[in-house]
């Protein structure tokens, strides 16, 4: 049995469920949140999505409404004795952000709009570290950057943590995160190259496949460096799993001791940061997950103990499932049968793996999206 874990859970998948119209009613999640307070790293605000029947209203008046009604969630849950962490996200005005420090909060979320172009993301979050740092670029509160996992996004700021999906997702689509190597070495402070492989197909535009054959050596000796086979990384997306998490924890390593150097002092207004920031940590990376045996298993294996769940999956799971899955790393008892054994046929089948995969990662989009 494995050591209690650390699970970090929140309000992801509200938007899926808001989408599907299932209401997630704020004093269900307060008393959830009370009742595993002590079980979890920590629990997000409620927030509350611009729009409505299922439709995003990207309206600026829409926005700032539902910005608003966050906020008035945020107070009902703190007014309740808990401590959420209030979220800010692109396209509200920063004086959301301002109120949240002027609050005295002490832990922020913050949520870019993951279908802006990456130049408006990177201008947008240096105005928002501008704000939560001292004169040397140290952090003055912690933050953490929800499904902010590019490489490039995650060393420019010193964040506290940031959750990642992609690490199985990319995975299962085939896809595989090839470091760059300095004198033999990986060096992960780099965004990585994304290459694609098929066992059914060679893959020219993109893939390993139409690469140059010194190209396709570099990538080689980067497999066997992380102990796979190429067999492995082609036909399994368990083996892409464990290639491309070295990447994600490698990154994090390499973020330890990030400042801020970009900083802007011409759009505060009234607002100006002081005080002595601290000295950033590595950064703490939570691995999406679902309640699935593929997931429980790989992250188990590789002692991942930083997980997010969604309310939205965890409110439908029986009691005591949370604190059995923090105990054991897993969400069903262990079977005592033998697995049934499948066929030679079937483990080289492509269109199995892809269906499999498939299935699962349409779950997690579901949960977590």
């Amino acid at each position: 049995m494995l050591s209690k874990y650390v699970i970090y859970f929140w309000i992801a998948g509200r938007f899926s469920a808001w989408r599907r119209g299932i209401d997630l009613p704020l004093k269900d999640y307060i008393a959830y949140c009370k009742e595993h307070e002590r079980d979890v790293d920590a629990y997000v605000n409620m927030d509350c999505i611009p729009g409505e029947n299922g439709l995003m209203d990207h309206s600026q008046s829409s926005i700032e409404k539902s910005a608003a009604k966050s906020y008035e969630n945020l107070q009902i849950m703190k007014a309740a004795g808990l401590r959420p962490i209030p979220v800010f996200h692109q396209g509200e005005t920063f004086n959301w952000l301002d109120r949240m420090l002027e609050d005295g909060e002490s832990y922020v979320g913050i949520s870019p709009y993951m279908k802006s172009h990456q130049s408006e993301i990177i201008r947008w979050m240096d105005k928002c570290f501008s704000r939560v740092t001292d004169s040397k670029g140290r952090p003055l509160i912690k933050t953490h950057g929800f499904g902010v996992t590019a490489c490039n996004l995650c060393t420019r700021y010193p964040w506290f943590s940031t959750d990642s999906t992609s690490w199985s997702v990319g995975g299962g689509y085939g896809s595989i995160l090839v470091p760059h190597y300095n004198d033999g070495i990986p060096d992960y402070s780099r965004s990585p190259q994304t290459l694609k492989l098929s066992a059914r197909k060679t893959d020219q535009s993109g893939g390993f496949d139409g690469l140059s054959p010194a190209q396709q050596e570099a990538v080689r000796i980067a497999v066997a460096d992380a102990g796979i086979s190429m067999a492995e990384l082609r036909n399994t997306f368990l083996g892409r799993w464990k290639f491309n998490v070295r990447s994600f924890l490698g990154m994090a390593e390499a973020c330890k001791g990030n400042l801020f150097k970009n900083r802007s002092h011409s759009m505060f207004g009234s607002f100006a940061p002081d005080g002595k920031g601290y000295d950033p940590a590595p950064l703490k990376l939570y691995f999406a997950t679902v309640f699935t045996e593929g997931h429980n298993k790989f992250l188990n294996e590789y002692n991942i103990k930083n997980r997010l769940l969604s309310y939205a999956l965890l409110r439908e799971m029986p009691e005591g499932l949370l604190r059995y899955y923090i105990k054991t790393g897993t969400h069903e008892e262990e079977k005592k049968s033998r697995p049934k054994k499948m066929s030679v046929k079937q483990l080289s089948s492509e269109a199995y793996r892809v269906r499999r995969a498939q299935a699962a990662l349409a779950k997690l989009e579901r949960a977590v999206d």
